[in-house]
């Protein structure tokens, strides 16, 4: 769409008409926004987690993290926002990722079901 927008503005300054310059800062402010949103809400998301028992097994790409169950002080759930999230916060050295980790909420997964 942004490229659509851009190619629109282009072809109409080819033409030789004025272009205002709306039609070229619109759509960039759009993909600043669109990336923004993106990273508060999904890139930030493990990529798998895997209940061992006593512990959670946490993937982030190609790295793994073990955390036990002990380290967790507080498990939040956001429901109103897709994809809904669940949200680990750990003791303070206990995830080398930051003090929380966050996942979508997945139907397989024994811990997560409603």
């Amino acid at each position: 769409m942004v490229a659509l927008s851009v190619a629109a503005g282009l072809a109409g300054a080819r033409a030789g008409k004025a272009v205002p310059p709306p039609v070229f800062i619109v759509p960039l402010l759009l993909l600043v926004i669109g990336y923004a949103v993106m990273r508060k809400l999904v890139f930030d998301l493990a990529d798998e987690v895997f209940d061992e028992g006593a512990a959670l097994r946490v993937r982030f790409g190609s790295e793994e993290e073990r955390i036990a169950l002990t380290d967790i002080i507080n498990v939040g759930y956001t429901q109103f926002v897709n994809p809904p999230r669940i949200t680990l916060t750990c003791a303070s050295r206990a995830a080398s990722a930051g003090r929380s980790v966050s996942r979508r909420r997945s139907r397989c997964c024994s811990i997560c079901q409603e």
